[in-house]
């Protein structure tokens, strides 16, 4: 039977629909995975076509199914329903493209990893491929529905050329639905590569040259400090691991032809860069500490072949001790790291994988190994090169890591040029102590020094009572230097021979003698007993000469304050050796890593890890309870005849630590102590490590005073000692939101009613000030108060009027945005300084809103 002209329409248009499909999928193919190839080609990225040949593979034919069917019909609402369904199958495939397809093929073209899903799906991939799904249905749908519109227009199209054009006017519906499903789905994957790559290839370009602080910091230069050596090889990068809850966080493996390093990118910003084998090895040595060792929980963990292993190991020979061993990373992807690691004799294979947690998941002897009990890994010492220290490379085997948790001791790594402190000093029974301090000082500054200030706190008065700490022998790389005093003989100025120029080094040592005050020295002082000795309790703050703080302004050498905190310093490294009678019981920042006794003496040595300064405090009617929470063992002193203030004071310092590491970050040292000690004008102060609790507040620790004294101290390691900032300009960056953050654990401890009785509190002690005319910028400095009419307002205004703006800004940005501008905050100025612009800025990109009024209202408006 001849084929009528009908027949011939309905054959041409079929063709038009095949080909309408296949050209959609190619442009729906183009804007999902033509960025993403681009950006990997550019990033020298592994593998970089996976993932548009995988997306491609299944939606172009299916496209072109699609588009000759609904030709094949000839109906609108066909090709919109048809299109729809299109729409979430490309959704979906688009979706677990890269994770269960890319591990199958990774699998298929790096043996190592045959089996092994390097991406899994997860929370934030479904949630994702939902939001694609809705968005691409809605356009695909829409284009779909015009495509018989489309097709009929092509038919009569005078030529080829004119037919293409036809099919112009659905191309924004399928361009734009393949660019938003790059954007939710596969930007997230591929922005931390070129994040890495990015600062990557800054370091290179600006390798030798003096780059502006301000710009190395917004590029945070910082991370590829303990990784330079190897910028010049070449390089390929892949994703590694990441959160599966909102790809908040990944990590990027770079493969430096050969050597591997992993690079931690958080909120879109790179934290730091650290070898891998250093990452596999703190894991071994974590789960060496905690499975031989008997030491404190591991976040590491085993599965079931690995104990096998682990347990055969000890079998052969491996036992308590401490151990080093040897690894190399053979390859690693996704989620998944093959090492070797060499232990004594023996060699062994394992596999690692780093979700949910760090997992060793099997280890076995290296083929061609021999085993046995001839083979059995022996444990090696651990030595330290005091000369390496003193060059300013403090790496994770120093004895300053031992101050931090294991995942903390690559911060050692970020932070090669700290200055040092080595100090020894004697506690004496009339309230006297001598030490000595040999101080590693490099000018990390842009412009040279020709004197070094040294700030004598007890000479100061004020909060530190009418003690004293007096110097001599002063030297400069063992040669006298002259000195001269100023400030009420509370600045000690060291004046060099010779200009030290950016980059230089120096070693400055001298003897110091301090008085403590004994009762605060008096009643007429305004002494906190801080520097102190009272009811058989040795407080020191400020006991050494500590180096005072350079930046555009100069040097800070305010005078001690008589209202508020005095010490404003860069974070540094201490080792000291403290020498006290043996009946002595003592806490101090950082750990005690040794203890030897001569007779009625005992020196302790203490390392601090990166800390802002050094506090000792000793009684010999110190009572000691502890606790571990999320690795860090909490430790309560209290006084004899104080227990249930003691045990309260730990169960508050634990559960603030544990709530403080989740909303604002982790906690990096080893130990936090919370300390009863007797003090005067404050209810407690804040140290590096170590808090002061005032004794009369122990009497009732049900109180409410007295726990958030607890929960306010507590916070202060995060904003005070982790970052510092100037008290003196601007206290209310520290003081007001430390202020907040014991009301968000009242909100954690007793709920919403806790948290509104809290925020009432400051809401009346504001409103006090208001009543008596003494409103105030939060923002005004320390001085502003102390030279004021009534400084005791210095309260009212920066701690709870600070605590309000804190308060309402969380109401006005909301909970996600502001913990998430914390923790970047938190992320981006760890050990370092910060201001009040820097938190401020952390909070307008968390919750992308312009937040000037609110910030005039409640913070620059009295």
């Amino acid at each position: 039977m001849p084929r009528t002209s009908i027949d011939r329409v309905k054959d041409e248009n079929q063709l038009l629909g095949l080909a309408f499909g296949l050209f959609m999928g190619f442009v729906f193919t183009a804007g999902a995975w033509g960025l993403d190839i681009y950006e990997m080609i550019r990033t020298s990225a592994q593998l970089p076509w996976l993932r548009l040949v995988l997306g491609a593979v299944l939606v172009i034919p299916l496209a072109g199914l699609v588009g000759w069917l609904v030709a094949k019909t000839d109906s609108a609402l066909v090709g919109l329903v048809s299109w729809l369904l299109t729409a979430i199958l490309f959704s979906y495939w688009a979706g677990h493209v890269p994770y269960e397809l890319v591990s199958g093929v990774v699998g298929r073209i790096i043996p190592d990893f045959q089996g092994q899903q390097v991406y899994p799906f997860n929370v934030s991939a479904q949630t994702r491929l939902l939001i694609a799904a809705g968005v691409t249905g809605v356009l695909l749908a829409i284009g779909g529905a015009m495509q018989t519109t489309v097709i009929d227009s092509a038919r009569t199209a005078a030529g080829t050329l004119q037919r293409f054009f036809a099919f112009l006017v659905c191309i924004p519906f399928f361009v734009g639905a393949g660019i938003f499903t790059d954007m939710i789905i596969q930007r997230p994957l591929r922005q931390p590569l070129v994040v890495i790559d990015d600062l990557l290839r800054f370091a290179l370009e600006t390798e030798g040259q003096q780059v502006d602080k301000t710009l190395s910091r917004s590029m945070h230069l910082g991370a590829v400090s303990a990784i330079r050596p190897l910028l010049h090889q070449p390089r390929s990068l892949v994703l590694g691991d990441f959160d599966p809850e909102a790809l908040g966080s990944a990590r990027v493996l770079v493969n430096f032809n050969g050597d591997w390093v992993r690079c931690w990118v958080i909120a879109g910003q790179p934290s730091f860069c650290q070898f891998s084998k250093d990452y596999y090895g703190e894991g071994f040595d974590c789960l060496w500490i905690s499975e031989v060792q008997g030491g404190k929980a591991c976040t590491v963990k085993m599965a079931g072949e690995a104990q096998t292993w682990f347990k055969g190991w000890q079998s052969q020979g491996g036992g308590p001790g401490t151990w080093q061993p040897e690894i190399s990373v053979r390859t690693q992807y996704g989620a998944v790291a093959f090492v070797t690691v060499k232990i004594g004799q023996g060699t062994y294979d394992c596999r690692f994988r780093d979700i949910p947690n760090l997992t060793l998941e099997t280890c076995s002897p290296t083929p061609g190994q021999v085993t046995g009990e001839g083979a059995a890994p022996q444990p090696t010492p651990t030595t330290n090169s005091q000369a390496e220290i003193d060059q300013g490379q403090v790496g994770v085997d120093s004895e300053q890591a031992q101050a931090l948790l294991p995942e903390a001791k690559n911060d050692l790594q970020d932070l090669p040029f700290l200055n040092q402190y080595d100090l020894s000093v004697r506690l004496d029974s009339d309230q006297t102590l001598h030490g000595k301090l040999n101080l590693h000082y490099t000018n990390s500054e842009t412009v040279s020094l020709g004197s070094l200030y040294f700030r004598l706190f007890p000479s100061g008065g004020a909060s530190y009572g009418n003690g004293s700490l007096n110097v001599s022998d002063v030297k400069v790389d063992g040669q006298n230097v002259e000195t001269e005093l100023s400030i009420s003989n509370s600045v000690l100025e060291v004046k060099f021979q010779k200009s030290l120029a950016p980059g230089g080094r120096a070693q400055v040592s001298m003897s110091f003698d301090g008085s403590v005050p004994v009762d605060y020295g008096g009643e007429d002082t305004a002494a906190y007993g801080i520097y102190n000795y009272s009811e058989g309790v040795l407080a020191l703050a400020g006991w050494y000469p500590i180096l005072a703080v350079y930046d555009e302004a100069g040097w800070h050498l305010n005078p001690a304050s008589f209202v508020g905190d005095s010490v404003f310093s860069d974070t540094a490294l201490y080792s000291i050796e403290i020498t006290t009678s043996s009946d002595q019981v003592l806490a101090a920042t950082g750990v005690q890593i040794g203890e030897q006794q001569e007779g009625e003496l005992v020196s302790h040595r203490y390392v601090s890890g990166p800390a802002r300064d050094f506090f000792i405090v000793a009684s010999p009617d110190f009572q000691v309870k502890s606790r571990v929470v999320d690795g860090t063992k909490v430790n309560s002193y209290y006084l004899r005849g104080q227990e249930p203030g003691g045990m309260q004071g730990l169960e508050v310092g634990a559960k603030a630590v544990s709530l403080y590491n989740q909303d604002f970050g982790a906690y990096p040292y080893n130990e936090l102590d919370i300390v009863d000690a007797p003090m005067r004008n404050a209810g407690g102060v804040e140290f590096p490590g170590i808090v002061l609790i005032e004794s009369s507040r122990y009497d009732t620790p049900d109180n409410s005073t007295f726990i958030n004294t607890v929960a306010h101290e507590v916070a202060h390691q995060w904003w005070y000692n982790i970052i510092g900032n100037d008290v003196i300009t601007e206290p209310w960056l520290d003081e007001g939101l430390t202020t907040y953050s014991a009301g968000v654990y009242f909100e954690s401890a007793y709920g919403a009613e806790g948290y509104q009785g809290v925020a009432s509190y400051w809401q009346q002690s504001y409103d006090k000030a208001l009543q008596a005319g003494k409103d105030a910028a939060v923002t005004r400095s320390l001085t502003y108060f102390e030279n004021s009419s009534d400084p005791v307002m210095y309260g009212p205004i920066v701690y709870s009027k600070g605590a309000l703006f804190f308060y309402n800004l969380r109401k006005e940005i909301g909970d996600q945005a502001f913990f998430a501008g914390l923790k970047a905050y938190y992320r981006q100025f760890k050990y370092q300084i910060a201001m009040g612009d820097d938190l401020l800025k952390a909070f307008r990109e968390a919750s992308g809103k312009q937040l000037d009024a609110f910030y005039q209202k409640w913070l620059y408006s009295p």
